[in-house]
Formats: C-alpha cells, structure tokens, sequence
C-alpha cells in the first residue's frame, strides 16, 4: 500500500472515529486503531498469521477498500495460510482486476499446495507483466527453507525452473534439495546450474561425486558424508536433516552425531547431549573427537576445545589439522607462543603441504606477533613460490602494514584482490591501511564490500564493527 493510500486511510479512520465519539459510540473505533497497531507490531516480529487476522478486523470495518483483504492474502501467503489467502485473493479478482504481484503471490499459493501446473500458469502471467524474476522464486523457497518444510521449497523451485529455464541459481537451490531423496533428479539439476555458469563446477563438484556414490554405501553412511558436504557448503539446515537421517539409520553411529553437535551450536540449539552421545559411543574416535571440539569451540569453551582437539591429536598425531585448531583455542586465549609452537607442529607434519605454511604466515600476521623476524621471511618466500595466490600476497601486505611500509602494502592487497576479487579478508586490511592513513571513503567502500563477501565470518563482523566506528565518528 502506498504512503499516500495508507493517510488517507488513516483520514477516513480519524473522520468515522470523531463521528462515533460524537454519538457517544467507541469500541469500533478503539478496535480498528488496535488493529493497525497490531500489525505494526506483528509485522516486526514477523507474526504473519496475526497480521492477516488484524487487516481482517480492519477489512471489516472498511469493506469498501478492498486493498486491506489484500494485505491479508499477503500476510496469510507468509504463514502458510494458503486456502485462506487464496480465498481473499478471489473475493479480490471479484472487486477488481489483480495486480500483476497479487497474480505473483496466487503462484505461490498453489506451488506450496503442490498444484504446480497452476503455479506455474500464474508465474508465467506474472513474469510476462515483468512483476517476476529468479529472484523473487527464490525468496519464496527461502521462506520454506527456513522453515524446513522441504517439501514445500522443493515444489516452489521445480515449478520455478519451468518458468525461468535460464538462471543457475534456481537449478542449484533445486539441485541442493533434490540430493537429500532424488539424487538422479538432483544430478540433473546440479548438471543445468554448471551449464549455465561454469564457476560453480569446482564448488558443486565434491556435492556431485557425492550423490554418485548413493548406491554403493550404506545409508548411513551417505547421509553423514552429505551431511558433511553440506557444512562444508554452510548449508546447515540441509546438514541436519542429513544427519539426522544417518542417525535415524544407524542410532549407534557416533560421527553423525558428533557432526549433529556441531550443527546444533552452529544453529544455537543444545548440542552438548548430542556431543557427549558421540563421545561415549565411541570415545577412541579421532574424528569424533575433533568435531566435538569443534562443537565447544563453536561454543566459545577454548579450554573444552582444546582438550578435545588435544584427544584428537594424542590418537592420530600425524593429522595437521589437530594442530591448527589447537593452536587456534591458543590463539583465542592470547597465548601466541604456544599457539605458535602447534602451528609450526602443522607444518612439520606437512612440509610439502604449503596450506600450513599459509596458515602460519597469517597468523603471525593476524596476531601482528614475530611479523619482521618471522612473518615477514616467510612471506617472501611464500609469495616467490606462490605469486599467484591472493591470500599470500595479502599476508605480505599486512605485514608490510605492521612495519610501516603502507604504500608496500597497498600494493600487495590491490594485486591480491586482483587475483582473488571475492577475498574478503583482502578488503578488510586494504580497508583498515586506507583507515589509517585517513582516506575515509575508500576505506567505507573496501569495508562494506568485505562484509557483502562473508557477512557471517569474523572477517566480516570486524568490517562491520569498522563501519560502525566511521559511522559513530561521523563519516558518512
């Protein structure tokens, strides 16, 4: 509804409520202003199903306006209300025509009763008014994702793709779903999204392999190695129903749920019943172990952490990556020189594996700790063997920033963005030296475009924290 329908709305509320009063009547008024302050407050809480039910109470007193049992369907169409929402967009198409996002809206309706065909012919309605796009489907899969009702996502995204045969993302969404019951449906799908864009091959390509070896291991088995293919792609919602279904499978089977832990804390749910179920399955587990400590750590428990990465490692001590996340529950506790000490652990379980080394150099870099003694030799050699690789180059830059040597850096963090445009952390330090040196501007813009790359990391949360200081001092 638009600023100056929603006044003159108000204008005809204000007029008929002065009237009532005069006539010493009042409980009408009283309700329908109620009603409108209850679908602001609904709406910010996101309690659609109040919200119909409050422009219902106001429809009732305005019947004449018929836009108000439109906001109804609206808000019925958000809480899955579909019967409901469809019926008030009827007795709408029988006081005028709809508008081209009502004729959007009525798809949707149908696509999460299942009726695609339907769906599908007012998507196409709506699509050819230029009221639909990828976009917009997908905005109403999310909504179901979000609220786990497969189904329901999976409806709305394959009557999308019959629509709009030319936008990859809508093939991956699909894809996604379709992996957990329909792996040949979801191989299909994953093989339109690379046709259409080729740079999801690599990311899609362990998700595909994957769905190939359906048949050839047990279910539970799979649907924890699905499992952890979704959180490998932050799928997190799609990781649990994956494990669960493992654990459905095969109760006894601790790394499902030991992955399970970790979801849940990932999600904010109680995980540690979950974790402990694991540990005392199978307590000589290196793997389980680990993840249980990544489960504490997610907790921010470092102490936890670390005596479950400790396990890990004192059970298979030639895995680096126990080491790494040792030294990290160190470095969490400010304590560099024994995080030190299990980075460099790290590398001398896998000298030929540069990853370590990379890791190494960033912490040293991150922790600004040892940078011209230790961080800064390192570097150099890294970049001389690994000139192409961005996160080197920006390792480099920071030191350089470290020792003063801002215009080095500069340089260091523009050709890392030019090799990798999507690394964020290369925004945040090119950000922060543009900070320093007092170019505001630039430094807003290198901020916001690491946030848009990986809003949910710590990378970042510091650009936001950056954003918000220029913002308190001023800046705009």
């Amino acid at each position: 509804m638009s600023l100056s329908h929603w006044l003159g709305a108000a204008l005809r509320i204000a007029l008929i409520g002065i009237g009532l009063v005069g006539l010493g009547v009042s409980a009408r008024p009283l309700e329908l202003v109620q009603a409108f302050d209850d679908v602001t407050a609904a709406t910010e809480s996101n309690a659609f199903e109040r919200v119909a039910d409050s422009y219902m109470v106001i429809h009732r007193h305005l019947p004449w306006d018929i836009d108000y049992l439109s906001l109804a369907a609206e808000a019925d169409l958000k809480a899955g209300n579909y019967i409901r929402a469809e019926q008030h967009l009827l007795v709408v198409a029988e006081r005028r025509e709809l508008t081209p996002l009502e004729i959007a809206w009525l798809g949707s309706i149908y696509a999460g009763q299942g009726r695609q065909q339907e769906a599908v012919a007012a998507w196409e309605s709506a699509r050819a008014l230029g009221i639909l796009d990828a976009g917009a489907l997908l905005s109403v899969a999310d909504f179901y994702l979000a609220r786990q009702d497969w189904q329901r996502a999976r409806n709305v995204l394959e009557a999308a793709v019959i629509v709009i045969q030319d936008d990859d993302q809508l093939y991956y969404r699909l894809g996604l779903l379709q992996a957990l019951d329909d792996p040949e449906e979801a191989e299909l799908s994953l093989a339109l999204a690379v046709s259409l864009n080729e740079d999801r091959a690599i990311p899609l390509a362990r998700l595909r392999a994957v769905i190939g070896e359906r048949n050839q291991v047990d279910l539970d088995e799979w649907f924890t190695i699905l499992g952890e293919t979704y959180l490998d792609m932050d799928e997190l919602l799609l990781a649990r129903t994956a494990l669960s279904r493992a654990v459905a499978y095969n109760p006894a089977y601790a790394t499902p749920l030991a992955y399970l832990s970790y979801v849940y804390a990932s999600l904010g749910e109680p995980a540690l019943g979950a974790a402990q179920q694991a540990y005392s399955l199978n307590p000589d587990s290196p793997v389980v172990n680990f993840i249980i400590g990544l489960t504490w750590k997610r907790l921010g428990q470092q102490r936890e952490a670390r005596h479950a990465f400790e396990r890990a490692y004192d059970l298979n001590p030639l895995d680096p990556a126990f080491a790494v996340e040792i030294a990290s529950t160190w470095r969490a506790d400010n304590q560099h020189e024994a995080a030190e000490a299990w980075m460099l652990e790290a590398v001398r379980l896998a000298p030929e594996d540069l990853r370590w080394q990379i890791l190494l150099v960033q912490f040293y870099m991150d922790e600004a700790y040892k940078v011209e003694e230790e961080g800064l030799p390192l570097a150099l050699s890294l970049v001389e063997r690994l000139p192409d690789n961005a996160t080197v180059r920006d390792a480099l830059g920071l030191g350089y920033f470290h020792l003063g040597l801002y215009d080095l850096a500069l340089e260091e963090f523009d050709v890392a963005i030019e090799l990798d445009p999507t690394l964020a952390r290369a925004y945040l330090n090119r950000g922060s030296t543009l900070e320093f040196l007092g170019d505001l501007q630039g430094a807003r813009i290198d901020y916001e475009r690491a946030v848009e790359l990986d809003p949910a990391s710590p990378i970042g949360e510091r650009a936001e924290r950056a954003l918000a200081f220029l913002g308190t001092n001023g800046e705009n």
